[in-house]
């Protein structure tokens, strides 16, 4: 299975996101000592790491169009996204579905209902997933690399070049280690999309990133006990589960195809229900979340300040390649 040359992807992991950020309370951040305080341009690290996604996902479309244009030139196929389908928005309402407390009646009533359609523990949206078009493809992903693995060994080997100038293409390591190609098609296609800020904007988005896992509430002595006491709790009724998310997603998956929620799924719920009250979890995760996310934005306020102008000079010149005008949302 080719993993390098299919299209463009630069995501977060929207369900390893929530279970970082499992608060999104709305609170203001303001950093200095000495002088005037400087105001964080973001209320909290969820709006933060949306954000940066949402519009590195809107710069990795415009790379894409290049790609595919490019590619075309050297005589290949290369599918992509409809450019009209790429902005995902900030899902505020979403992850704050982690915050919402599991009662014995909405329980009884749902489940894990309001979980169901969530980007997060719902399932893909199928008219997307079949949306196959010619020129542009939901589902570009997997038919590139279907495309790839049709040609001809020497084919291949001529596209690679063609995508990221071969085994001896140009590379950049970024300061976390990751590589990025810098040769071929797609190293030219990020330097006409983000010039010589290329690199800049890479780092600056792996250090915004770098910044979800260090809200991770493990090592609170108040959140590692009242998450002990729940899963303890609900270990005794027979749920074994490393984390409240994967208990979220096991609920849904009781759920199946079924509108309503099956007796599984309602028997889960209750118990969680019972733990969450007992062990006081969501209470004590609040408070956790905000004393971390607080610590995180005050020592942060250089990389929030950096990142507000470089997320406004990416969506600027992604909107130029794709015709379509992205401005930031927060």
């Amino acid at each position: 299975m080719l993993k390098r040359t299919t299209v463009v992807r630069r995501r977060v992991n929207f369900l390893h996101l929530a279970v970082i950020v499992i608060l999104s309370t709305s609170m203001s951040a303001c950093v200095g000592s000495g002088g005037p305080a400087k105001e964080a341009p973001f209320d909290d690290v969820s709006q933060l790491i949306t954000s940066a996604q949402r519009t590195m996902a809107i710069e990795t479309a415009a790379e894409n169009l290049l790609l595919r244009e490019c590619m075309s030139e050297a005589g290949f196929e290369f599918y992509v996204q409809d450019p009209t389908m790429v902005d995902p928005g900030v899902e505020d309402e979403a992850i704050q579905l982690l915050v919402n407390e599991i009662t014995e009646d909405s329980a009884t009533l749902s489940g894990y209902g309001e979980y169901v359609d969530s980007p997060f523990f719902g399932q893909p949206n199928a008219e997307l997933e079949a949306r196959d078009d010619e020129e542009f493809s939901a589902t570009s992903h997997s038919r590139n690399n279907e495309y790839f693995n049709m040609l001809s060994t020497i084919d291949r080997q001529a596209y690679l070049v063609a995508f990221e100038g071969g085994p001896e293409g140009e590379r950049v390591t970024l300061d976390d280690g990751t590589g990025i190609p810098a040769g071929g098609c797609i190293g030219a296609a990020g330097d006409e999309v983000l010039g010589d800020q290329k690199l800049t904007v890479y780092e600056t988005f792996t250090s915004v990133q770098s910044l979800a896992r260090q809200v991770a509430l493990e090592g609170d002595p108040e959140y590692d006990a009242a998450f002990e006491s729940w899963q303890s709790c609900m270990q005794a009724d027979g749920y074994d589960f490393a984390s409240v998310s994967e208990a979220i997603s096991a609920g849904v998956t009781l759920r199946g195809d079924s509108v309503q929620p099956t007796s599984g799924e309602i028997d889960q719920a209750l118990t969680d229900a019972k733990c969450q009250l007992q062990s006081d979890l969501p209470s004590v995760t609040e408070s956790a979340f905000s004393r971390k996310q607080r610590e995180v934005l005050d020592g942060s306020l250089d990389l929030l300040l950096t990142w507000h102008d470089v997320e406004e000079m990416v969506l600027t010149r992604s909107s130029q390649v794709l015709g379509i005008t992205y401005e930031p949302v927060f």
